[in-house]
């Protein structure tokens, strides 16, 4: 599971203006979060934390 903190503008249709990410745990995401808080204009953005529901591929070693 993987997760994305994505920057969302109230105007144009809630369009997604930047995606983070991905982050491998939802405390990892909640930390990006509160970083792009602090000096995002709350005026025009906001911020969501989005789960993925795809595992990220991880390639299995192939024994020799």
């Amino acid at each position: 599971m993987s997760w994305y903190v994505e920057i969302v503008s109230y105007g144009d249709q809630g369009n997604t203006i930047k995606r983070l990410g991905p982050y491998y745990s939802e405390r990892q995401a909640e930390r990006v979060d509160r970083g792009a808080n602090i000096n995002l204009n709350h005026e025009k953005y906001y911020t969501t934390i989005k789960k993925d529901a795809v595992e990220p591929l991880i390639e299995k070693e192939e024994k020799e």
